[in-house]
């Protein structure tokens, strides 16, 4: 069992793709990716920004599937779990591979006790991270569909790559 990390697939906005932030396809990739990747008895971490509207079925990427909301995720926590997620929440702490992980979707400052906080939301831009003054490029780790050719990202190597 591996577990699976993502961030803002933003399935749906057609804004970046117009604006030339994405290529055409970067939906079909996403998905081509989770679907080679993401086995039945996996787990899969999504750091929000899932959808813009497009009807997304997450139940065939893994065992569990859960969401960790973000800036753009205003459903109900319903609503995602109708698109096939088995859990939605705010943040999420794990202890895996001798670390304690925060996961979130906005960078988070890291208190004693946590080792790294995993999350979205600033697409690879170094700009934006700046923004979080707390920011500690070793502890905070990112996770960016377009640093990843739009594929998931598998937590023991991400930590074990630390």
């Amino acid at each position: 069992m591996n577990y699976w990390i993502t961030a803002d697939t933003h399935f749906g906005h057609k804004m970046l793709v117009e604006r030339s932030y994405r290529p055409k396809d970067y939906e079909n990739k996403i998905k081509k990716a989770f679907t080679k990747r993401i086995m039945p008895d996996d787990v899969m971490i999504h750091l929000g920004d899932v959808t813009f509207g497009a009807d997304v079925d997450f139940s065939k990427w893994g065992k569990s599937r859960i969401l960790i909301k973000g800036n753009h995720d205003s459903h109900g926590d319903a609503f995602y779990l109708s698109l096939g997620f088995t859990s939605v929440c705010n943040g999420l702490i794990l202890e895996k591979y001798g670390k304690v992980i925060y996961f979130s979707h906005e960078p988070k400052e890291i208190w004693h006790g946590v080792d790294y906080n995993v999350h979205g939301h600033t697409h690879g831009d170094s700009g934006l991270m700046g923004y979080y003054r707390f920011y500690d490029p070793i502890k905070n780790i990112e996770i960016a569909l377009e640093n990843t050719n739009y594929e998931p990202v598998c937590l023991e190597k991400l930590i074990f790559e630390q």
